[in-house]
């Protein structure tokens, strides 16, 4: 059995595919649980389960799910229940 992915396992900006081979998309950000993939497809995100990444392969992301099995975030949903930084 492979190592765990973590979160600082996972470039910025490296393509995402799924466990059909189908690609999702590009990582924007990544987080200590999950990462948020930019989708060119469509103006939406989505918030990818670190525990979905089976690996890195070639700069890719290899997911262990189908983009079905994925929920997209609308565009006005995009930020809401993540944490906003900002100068005080």
């Amino acid at each position: 059995m492979g190592r765990r992915v973590e979160h600082g396992d996972v470039p910025v900006g490296a393509a995402v595919v799924a466990a059909n081979g189908q690609p999702i998309g590009n990582v924007r950000e990544v987080h200590p649980h999950y990462l948020v993939i930019e989708r060119e497809s469509s103006s939406a995100e989505l918030d990818i389960p670190l525990h979905a990444v089976v690996g890195i392969e070639e700069g890719s992301v290899r997911l262990s799910v189908n983009l079905e099995a994925l929920t997209e975030l609308p565009a006005e949903d995009q930020t809401a229940g993540r944490r906003i930084e900002t100068e005080e």
